[in-house]
């Protein structure tokens, strides 16, 4: 944390981060408040000082980076920290980062040996002594001071991870420059000894004693420790006096440093003791040089070892690469055999198509020929028939020429014979072209055969093939697997090295991280506290600032009252001193003129005024009530006025307005009306409760639990009646106007919530009664808006995700009392000798998870409040998970009270029966229970943040500008109005046109009347249709007529022969010929008369014929005239029996119309 004013292009280190310079402080348009832009020495920034496309500072990509001023540690470096060491006394430097060190006159007087091995490990003491005295700085100051600032911690931590950096990079370097000197000094000197497992053991254990030498005597300086390690890490060779001076130099820097405390004996005395040490450290140091060659001998053993493993792989190599040979001729084999198979199996697949391709055309050809045999069997067969035909009129007519049938059954017999010889040769052909078809297809199908196992034989030695192949390539993994042992093992090593050293890095940043958890923790526990007592402090200044408000209401209708009751005095002192100043006048004018005596002269002036004020103030009442009365009256006046103008506008709406729009207005506001009601009654019950402040001293009860309940109760029935009026408000027209149908039902349900609150005002209330009345009123909500469901809009959107909210933050409280009130429970089971601490930890547990996202829902209701405010809402697609979040938090408070409820019933039973055993089961399962209830409610405080921050981000708003269905049914009542008028319009144009059609109806009438006389003329014209009718009759004595002959015809059809026929045929049709000319000359004799008749007017009176007869004689005429006049062709060419069909079915037709015509007669 900052704790020096910030400028520009300072150095200064960012959390988490690094190091960088400032470049930017100051107020930004992404975000509120200050932001302080720092450009990095490394690549771990957000951006390039560029944020929404405004730029702050100039940067690299990815190198620049905005936090807030308590992310940014100026107090980064050593020498800050020197400073205020060397400000306190030396008694209070102990574990101090760094000490001091003075120069002694001793030092200078050093051996060129002390010298060289000081300089060359000097790093490994400097480095070791910083980090030791980094961390006891640290650990010094959080156990002196527990009241430090957790951001100073924070920075020294920060301050020995980049200790520990920098010690982890000398310490490789130094280790490689001791191995090098170690590896020139040493007689045994192996290929093997450069290994990096053998670094790591030999040099990490001279570090160690270092490390044990520092930390074993605190108080030497750097310069001494450099030397320790200088001794440590010298061969054998060096003799014991350039120890024991090495010593007297490392016991004069010591005393050095001490002498403001000791003297000259104490300092002989602590040289003795360091000499002791350093000589152990020695032994110890050539015992372990001892254990290095010991190793360099085991090492140079398994090298052997591995060159004896190398010749054996190599054997194997030579091994593999005959098998390759073989395999490679192997494979060219199979190479040559799947060709030549490919290529036969071609051959083969070619002959089957054609052998194909020939069976197809022989079925074909034979097809073909079975179709021209049944051809020549159907005109033997014709022939047959038509020789019989013949037979026959020749038995009939033997007389006329005999020659002449001779002849032709001569002629019939030669082409019979000819006939059958065809048949007989095709017949042959047919058998030879079937036998010769079989052979070809046993042919095909013995081919056919020989390719199916070849294809399986092919098959076979492909998969041999392909197995070959995987063996191959097994073989030379193989092979290049014991090529790369060597890398491999000399891979593993230098992995295993650098395994040890990230191990030593992973154990150190553990121990960083063990402080920052309990730092973490710490942070935590105070933000709860403190945003829990901000928000108690919030909720007070709530319930003030309503009070402040409702005083500042009342004061100033006091003043208001003052303010009336000053201006009564002023006019009152104003007529009594108009009333004194006329007296006075007055008085003065009656003594000068009668002179009254003095009494009577006072007693005038002084009587009036009195009793005037008297009057004025016993008029006068008490300003209190005068208020009350003065509101109570003015609201009578506004709520008179509304009412009178509201009779006064119902006058100008149209009659559709109150029938239709009427009621669906009546249920939007009653809707609201419920909403407002249900936020009276939660304000009442919130501001007798603090439940957060109940369950922090443990004083909840069952009565707490089922006031919980009824709040979800209301809040349920607020978020519903305002979904409702969200949905009903920007509804269709249509829909807008069919929710008028629950005006009775929700007036009853308004009436059941003002009698609730009335029993809360008089004192008589019961929550039990209460709870169930709401839950009987949630039924009749949620029938109102599952008819709304299809009227999505932003302003129903911004309603859910409210109720959403609103319903979770009382859900979290219900879980909060049911826990309180279980770990009550826990507490009285626990006193009979119960276990149940797991059950307490888990439901402490949850109690701080519902602490904690009671923070979040309770933001979340302030931000949509403010959204609601600027007529705005969060879009759907940014927080999908809000108006679903009412369900998962009801199921959780849910489950939480059923929990209460069973402990209470357990802690009774204990109480009465004491049952330890069945206690203790009962109590696993429901530890069970509880920490599965504690993952519920951390994935929705989860869930919760979340929605918190997408609600937060401005970028997710969107405006509410939903249409009302109010302004489309003015539009539709104006456009039934305009209609109606339409209508009248052309009301009167249609009157119009019906006198028009009574003046045209009295011109009909006159025409009827001349119609009349036409009627008379008619009747002339009807004796005539009587003559036709004669006419008529005759036609049906022809038609009997021509029914004798047709069955004479019918009767003589078969014994007449083919001439005969054809002539009586041809003089039937002349007779019938003349007929028809007759029937048609009478028709066209007619046609004039028809045509006359068809202009006239219909007659009013019954026809003697009726319809139905008339059409069937007109269809009877027709077919009749068609029957006759039509030519009967008979086709005599082909064979006599068709010609004797075709003739009969034409009489057949004739006897039909005659039948009908005698039945009509």
């Amino acid at each position: 944390m900052a704790s020096a004013p910030l400028k520009l292009h300072q150095r200064c280190r960012v959390r988490n981060l690094g190091l960088g310079e400032v470049l930017f402080v100051g107020q930004t348009a992404f975000a509120p408040g200050l932001w302080i832009g720092v450009r990095l020495d490394e690549r771990l920034g957000k951006n390039d000082g560029c944020v929404q496309g405004k730029r702050y500072f100039e940067a690299d990509a990815n190198f620049g980076v905005f936090v807030r001023s308590s992310q940014i540690d100026l107090d980064f470096e050593q020498g800050s920290e020197q400073k205020a060491l060397r400000s306190t006394p030396i008694s209070k430097r102990v574990g101090s980062p760094q000490v001091p060190r003075t120069e002694s006159h001793i030092g200078k007087l050093s051996t060129p040996i002390y010298r060289a091995n000081a300089g060359g490990s000097s790093s490994v003491g400097r480095v070791r002594g910083d980090e030791i005295n980094a961390r006891r700085a640290v650990y010094a100051k959080a156990d002196s001071s527990p009241s430090v600032q957790t951001g100073r911690a924070l920075a020294n931590v920060q301050r020995v991870r980049d200790v520990k950096s920098g010690l982890l990079t000398q310490k490789q370097a130094i280790e490689s420059r001791i191995e090098t000197q170690a590896a020139s000094r040493t007689p045994f000197d192996t290929p093997s000894k450069r290994s990096p497992l053998r670094k790591n053991s030999s040099t990490s254990s001279s570090l160690s004693n270092l490390s044990k030498v520092s930390n074993s005597n605190p108080s030497i300086p750097p310069k001494s420790a450099r030397a320790v390690a200088s001794e440590v890490e010298s061969p054998p060779a060096i003799s014991s006096s350039a120890d024991i001076q090495s010593s007297v130099v490392v016991s004069q820097d010591n005393r050095g440093v001490s002498t403001e405390d000791s003297t000259d004996r104490t300092a002989s005395t602590s040289i003795n003791e360091l000499v002791n040490k350093l000589t152990q450290q020695l032994h110890e140091a050539r015992q372990l040089h001892s254990n290095a060659s010991q190793k360099a001998d085991q090492e140079s053993k398994a090298a052997t070892e591995l060159r004896h493993a190398l010749e054996v792989q190599h054997e194997d190599r030579q091994q593999l690469q005959k098998a390759n040979t073989e395999l490679q001729s192997l494979r060219e084999t199979l190479e040559s055999l799947r060709d030549s198979h490919e290529s036969r199996l071609e051959e083969l697949n070619e002959a089957l198509e054609m052998a194909a391709l020939d069976r197809e055309m022989a079925e074909a050809k034979a097809e073909n020929l079975e179709q021209e045999l049944q051809v020549a069997k159907e005109t033997v067969e014709e022939l047959r028939t038509e020789i019989e035909v013949r037979r026959e009129y020749a038995s009939h007519d033997n007389s006329s020429e005999p020659h002449s049938s001779a002849l032709e059954q001569a002629q019939l017999e030669q082409q019979n014979a000819r006939l059958k010889e065809a048949l007989v040769r095709m017949r042959d052909a047919a058998h030879e072209s079937e036998s010769a078809l079989k052979k070809e297809l046993s042919e095909l199908r013995a081919e056919a055969s020989i390719a199916h196992d070849l294809r399986d034989q092919y098959n076979t030695l492909q998969a041999k093939y392909h197995q070959t192949e995987q063996v191959v390539k097994e073989l030379q993994s193989q092979a290049e697997l014991a090529q790369s042992t060597e890398d491999i093992i000399e891979q593993l090593s230098e992995r295993n090295s650098a395994l040890e050293t990230r191990l030593d890095e992973l154990l150190a940043e553990v121990r960083d991280l063990d402080l920052l958890r309990t730092v973490n923790d710490e942070l935590e526990e105070t933000h709860l506290e403190a945003e829990s007592q901000l928000q108690r402090e919030l909720s007070e200044k709530d319930e003030l600032i309503t009070k402040l408000r409702m005083q500042l209401t009342s004061q100033q209708s006091q003043v208001a009252d003052y303010d009336t009751t000053i201006e009564r005095f002023r006019t009152l002192v104003r007529d009594q001193a108009q009333e004194l100043q006329q007296l006075r006048t007055r008085s003065i004018s009656d003594s000068i003129e009668t002179k009254p005596a003095p009494e009577g002269r006072q007693s005038v002036p002084s009587s009036e005024p009195y009793s005037n004020a008297a009057s004025n103030m016993s008029l006068k009442p008490s300003s209190k009530s005068l208020r009350d009365t003065q509101i109570v009256m003015l609201r009578q006046l506004e709520a008179t006025q509304a009412q009178r103008h509201l009779d006064l506008v119902k006058h100008y709406l149209p009659a559709d307005f109150w029938t239709v729009d009427e009621p669906a207005i009546a249920v939007l506001l009653i809707l609201d009306r419920i909403a407002g009601l249900s936020k009276i009654f939660q304000h009442a019950l919130n501001s007798s409760q603090d439940i957060e402040e109940r369950f922090l001293s443990h004083s909840l009860d069952e009565s707490l639990l089922q006031t919980c309940f009824l709040r979800h109760a209301l809040a349920h029935l607020t978020a519903l009646a305002e979904q409702g009026s969200a949905a009903l408000f920007t509804a269709p027209a249509e829909l807008f106007v069919a929710q008028g149908k629950h005006l009775t039902m929700l007036t009853a349900s308004e009436q059941s919530l003002r009698q609730l609150i009335d029993l809360q005002v008089g004192g008589a209330f019961n929550e039990s009664d209460c709870l169930e009345v709401c839950r009987k009123l949630v039924p009749q909500l949620e029938q109102v808006s599952s008819g709304l469901q299809a009227c999505e809009s932003s302003l129903d959107l911004l309603a859910k995700e409210t109720g959403s909210a609103l319903l979770a933050a009382y859900d979290l409280d219900t879980v909060l009392t049911g826990a309180g009130l279980a770990q009550v429970q826990l507490e009285r089971i626990a006193e009979n000798n119960i276990d149940t601490t797991d059950a307490q930890k888990h439901l402490q547990t949850l109690g701080s998870v519902a602490r904690q996202a009671r923070v979040p829902a309770h933001n979340m209701i302030r931000l949509l409040a403010s959204l609601h405010e600027t007529n705005e809402t969060v879009n759907i697609e940014s927080v999908p998970e809000l108006p679903a979040l009412g369900q998962l938090s009801s199921i959780l408070a849910s489950n939480v009270a059923k929990l209460a409820s069973k402990l209470c019933e357990m802690a009774q039973s204990v109480f009465v029966e004491a049952s330890a055993v069945s206690s203790s089961i009962s109590l696993s399962e429901i530890s069970e229970s509880i920490q599965a209830m504690v993952q519920d409610a951390e994935n929705l405080a989860h869930s919760l943040e979340s929605l918190h921050m997408a609600i937060a981000d401005p970028s997710n708003a969107i405006p509410i500008d939903d249409p009302s269905p109010m302004t489309a049914r003015a539009l539709i009542i104006y456009k039934a109005t305009q209609h109606d008028q339409d209508v009248h319009a052309e009301l009167a144009s249609l009157a119009g046109q019906n006198d028009e059609l009574r003046r045209s109806l009295q011109q009909k009438t006159e025409a009827l009347d001349a119609a009349g006389v036409k009627i008379d003329r008619l009747s002339f014209q009807l004796d005539k249709s009587r003559s036709a009718a004669a006419d008529a009759h005759e036609l049906r004595n022809e038609v009997e007529t021509l029914r004798q002959t047709l069955n004479q015809s019918s009767q003589q059809q078969l014994t007449s022969t083919p001439m005969h026929a054809t002539a009586s045929l041809k003089s039937d049709e002349l007779s019938r010929a003349i007929r028809t000319l007759r029937i048609e000359n009478q028709y066209l004799r007619a046609r004039d008369y028809f045509v006359t008749l068809a202009s006239l007017p219909p007659l009013h009176s019954a026809s003697k014929q009726p319809p139905k007869q008339h059409n069937e004689w007109s269809s009877l005429a027709e077919k009749a005239r068609s029957l006759t006049t039509s030519p009967e062709v008979v086709q005599l060419g082909k064979s006599s029996t068709r010609a004797i069909v075709q003739y009969q079915a034409q009489c057949r037709a004739i006897c039909q119309v005659s039948d009908r015509v005698a039945q009509l007669i």
